[in-house]
C-alpha cells in the first residue's frame, strides 16, 4: 500500500478496507502512521488474535482447494456441514462464500485465505489508543464472518471513533450496499469539512 502511494506521489490518504481489509488498514496504520489521514474500517473480521473462529470457514475452503483442487473443492464445500449450517441461517453469506470459491480469476485464493487470518492486525488494544486520526467503524449484525463485537470493541479502543451500523447483506443486499455507500460518502464529506 505504501509503494502504491509512493508511485502515485500521495503523501497521506484515507486508508480503509472491508473485512480482512479493515485489519490490513490497521496494520498499515501501525507501520505508516504519518501516511494515514483517516481510517475507514468496514465490517472488521478479526482483532488481535490469529485464526479467529469467525474466519475458520475460509481456512476450510483454502485447505480444500490445496487438497483436491478448485472444482472438487466446490462440490465438497457445498456438501459440508459448515456450509449447510451457514446457508440455513445466513443465505447471502453462503452465496458470497460460493462466489469467492467460484472466482477463477482469484488464483491465490488458498494462499490469501490461509495467511492473512494467520496474522493479527495489531497486538494489544492499548496500541489503538494511539490512533489520532478520524476513524469510523462500519458494522452490521447478522453476519457470521464479521461479528458486530469486533467492530464495537475496535471503536471503543480508538479515541473518538464511531460505530455506524447498517443492514447486513443477509437482511437485504440492496439496503446493505446503499447504506454502505451513504456512510462512506458521509465520512469522506466530514473530512472535507474539517
Amino acid at each position: 500500500m505504501a509503494a502504491v502511494l509512493d508511485h502515485v506521489r500521495i503523501e497521506s490518504a484515507v486508508i480503509g478496507g472491508e473485512s480482512m481489509g479493515a485489519g490490513i488498514s490497521l496494520a498499515f496504520w501501525r507501520r505508516h502512521r504519518q501516511r494515514v489521514r483517516a481510517l475507514l474500517l468496514s465490517r472488521p473480521a478479526w482483532l488481535n488474535a490469529s485464526h479467529p473462529p469467525s474466519l475458520e470457514i475460509l481456512r476450510t475452503m483454502a485447505t480444500l482447494i490445496d487438497e483436491v483442487g478448485r472444482e472438487q473443492a466446490l462440490v465438497r464445500f457445498a456438501d459440508s456441514a459448515a456450509f449447510i449450517q451457514i446457508k440455513a441461517s445466513y443465505p447471502e453469506t453462503a452465496n458470497s462464500l460460493m462466489r469467492i470459491l467460484q472466482d477463477r480469476t482469484n488464483l491465490n485464493f488458498a494462499l490469501v485465505y490461509k495467511t492473512i487470518p494467520a496474522s493479527a492486525p495489531f497486538e494489544d488494544f492499548k496500541e489503538l489508543g494511539g490512533i489520532d486520526v478520524p476513524t469510523v467503524v462500519l458494522a452490521n449484525r447478522g453476519d457470521p464472518l464479521h461479528p458486530f463485537d469486533c467492530a464495537s470493541r475496535l471503536a471503543a479502543a480508538i479515541p473518538y471513533a464511531s460505530v455506524q451500523e447498517f443492514p447486513s447483506k443477509n437482511e437485504s443486499v440492496d439496503k446493505h450496499r446503499q447504506a454502505f455507500r451513504r456512510l462512506v460518502l458521509e465520512f469522506i464529506s466530514s473530512l472535507k469539512a474539517s
